[in-house]
Parts: C-alpha cells; structure tokens; sequence
C-alpha cells in the first residue's frame, strides 16, 4: 500500500512537472495554474461527481475554462466548470477584505495540482511537498461569456507570499488546509475572526519549489 502511494506521488509529480516545463519559454507571466486532475482523484478527494465537460489544463487563467467546488443550495458540494475571471486579493484597496461581502453561495475552491511562476525564460513549479491538491480559494462574481450571456465565472484570491515564495512574487493564491474547505464554504463563523485565520500566508513547511531548466521548444 505505501508503495502505491509512493509511485501514485511519483506521477502526480512528473505528470505535473512535464507539464509546467512547457510553459517556461513564456516569459513574464505568473499564475499559470496547473489543474490536471486527474478526474478519479478530484472526485475521490473532494467527494463530487466530476462534470463530463471538464478538461485537464496546465494553462489555467484569465478566460479559460477550469473546475470548482461549491455548494448547492442544500449546502452539499458540487463541482463546475466555470470561467475564469482573474485573480483578486483577499484585501480590497482600502483595506477591507473581500470575505465580508460574501455569503454561501459567493464563495468556492479551485483544485490545482500547482502553479507556475514564468519570468525571463525561466520558470518555478510550486507544489505540495506531498504533491497533493492545493486547495485555493475563490470568489463566484457574474460575467459574461464570448456569446454575450451572463453566467457565474471565478476568480481566485491571493494573499501576501510565505517566506518561501516571496523571493519569487509578492502574492500567491489563498489556501486552505483541507480540513477548513467546507467551513469556508458554508461562510460560517464571524468574518473578522475568519479573515484573519485564513488571509495568512499557507505554511511554508508544507510546500516546495521546483525550479525549472532553461529550453526552446521545438514545437
């Protein structure tokens, strides 16, 4: 069994890690989030049916298509595939935090394997030390599609970066240990309380950098 897991970690990592090496001749970019699942893990880890319309993606961002989890209107988790917005951070300009201004049904978590950090050629892979599924918190806001039509999309919140990730960018997404996942969704608790324990930065020990080489692709 612990060799099963090991070489279930083992995939997960190359799988991922082959796939943000592709990203990395693109430069000056951040935040491409890698969500490939894959669907048997996704609905194992968070206990919903995967919709048939989701597709794996090592460029998840602004205007694509990826996968959240929420709750329906009976408080039960249910996954989407939605638009993404973009990125916002849990503070607002003028210092008051975004979580005030939402209720159970404006609030979800994003699944990724990871995510890349592209500058200058060169590109960082961050990841769980366990390379387990981060959960990262999101936003659900109206939006419209490429047809015109109003539909809920996402966008991700970000926080200030841990000490490990801060030498590579000032933010990084708002994460949640797994155990916090549907207290965060039911929108429970009193929200100066629940700013300040989930706007912290995500424990550094629990998470790795993965630099990646330098390479032209030839295709």
């Amino acid at each position: 069994m612990q060799l099963q897991e090991a070489q279930d970690r083992d995939n997960r990592a190359a799988q991922a890690g082959y796939a943000c090496q592709r990203l990395n001749t693109m430069t000056g970019m951040y935040g491409r989030l890698i969500a490939t699942g894959p669907a048997e893990l996704l609905a194992a880890r968070y206990g919903v049916q995967i919709p048939s319309g989701w597709l794996p993606s090592s460029n998840l961002r602004q205007g694509r298509q990826g996968l959240i989890i929420r709750h329906d209107q009976w408080g039960r988790r249910q996954a989407a595939v939605l638009r993404m917005r973009g990125g916002e951070d849990v503070l607002s300009a003028d210092g008051v935090s975004r979580v005030s201004r939402l209720g159970q049904g404006n609030r979800c978590i994003i699944p990724v394997n990871g995510y890349c950090i592209c500058r200058d050629g060169s590109c960082h892979y961050i990841t769980m030390k366990d390379y387990s599924l981060m959960n990262c918190t999101g936003i659900l806001k109206p939006g419209q599609n490429l047809g015109g039509t109003v539909q809920d999309c996402f966008s991700l919140l970000t926080t200030s970066a841990n000490v490990l990730l801060a030498p590579l960018h000032p933010k990084m997404p708002l994460l949640l240990h797994h155990s916090e996942i549907d207290h965060w969704l039911r929108g429970e608790g009193p929200v100066a309380q629940e700013l300040e324990r989930i706007s912290l930065p995500y424990p550094s020990g629990l998470m790795q950098v993965c630099p990646l080489l330098k390479h032209q692709d030839s295709e």
